[in-house]
């Protein structure tokens, strides 16, 4: 049960720290979205991964699967900034959901045991989340499909990584994070000065690392305590509060056809709780 309590916990995070990317990405290029993304995380992990690094060291391993999963983070972040710029959050964020679906599919992949009952849950869970989430009519060429995609499968590399893994969760965000503030800071240098960007722009990518950094402790304590693959599905759900932001803020519009993706969903998280319980 704790998964699916801690997924849920981490998806509303996540849910309103979509809202604040969408705000942020209507005012800066991707690069500089996810570059500011990374140095605000940074900022708050700082300090606790410090004195974690005071007492424990450092090893290689955990440098390691922190690179790949920073790579992977600075890919997935400019990526979704990319597709929310050019599309809108009710077409988005249930795409980038599915990175829950990878990081279950590695966890699958690596070892980590899931039962019939709970195979059948975590599909519903991912169809009712996408019943949920897509507008009808949705094509394949829409603009922003591709980046979201992208995005997923980078996020869900990132989550498999930090919930799949015992390497110490404030290490791995502070190698994280500055993976992605190196890279973009040394690519793009030239570019980053904070007044290039609107304050507004920065205030909503620290409230977005605020919910980032909650949603992150939520997951990994939920993957490993309990089990990956449920906890990624459930907080991968994070486009279900995301979506309902972005109908009360930004006046998009609900579709009667979600109401089914809403009961799909329901009964998924119905079975995981069965089969865990």
């Amino acid at each position: 049960m704790i998964s699916i309590l801690l997924g849920a916990c981490a998806a509303l995070f996540w849910g309103a720290g979509t809202l604040f990317l969408r705000s942020a990405s209507k005012e800066a290029e991707p690069y500089a979205i996810a570059f500011w993304y990374g140095f605000y995380n940074l900022l708050l992990v700082l300090v606790p991964s410090v004195i974690v690094l005071a007492r424990d060291g450092l090893d290689a391993s955990t440098v390691g699967l922190g690179v790949a999963a920073g790579a992977a983070t600075t890919i997935a972040i400019a990526s979704e900034s990319r597709a929310l710029d050019i599309s809108d959050v009710v077409t988005i964020a249930p795409l980038v959901a599915l990175e829950g679906a990878a990081a279950a599919g590695l966890g699958i992949l690596t070892g980590d045991p899931v039962t019939a009952i709970t195979a059948v849950g975590l599909a519903l869970c991912v169809t009712g989340g996408l019943g949920v989430g897509l507008p009808s009519g949705l094509r394949l060429g829409a603009p922003g499909i591709g980046w979201a995609v992208l995005a997923a499968g980078m996020f869900g590399i990132s989550l498999w990584v930090i919930g799949g893994t015992d390497a110490n969760i404030w290490t791995l965000l502070l190698v994280l994070n500055v993976v992605g503030v190196v890279v973009l800071g040394t690519l793009f240098r030239r570019e980053l000065h904070p007044t290039k960007m609107p304050w507004r722009a920065h205030q909503s990518l620290m409230l977005l690392a605020v919910m980032n950094i909650g949603g992150m402790l939520s997951f990994a304590l939920g993957a490993r305590v309990g089990s990956l693959p449920i906890t990624s599905v459930i907080a991968a759900q994070f486009a279900i509060p995301a979506i309902v932001g972005g109908y009360v803020l930004h006046k998009e519009r609900l579709e009667p056809k979600q109401i089914a993706g809403a009961v799909v969903l329901l009964a998924g998280v119905g079975l995981l709780a069965a089969s865990i319980g």
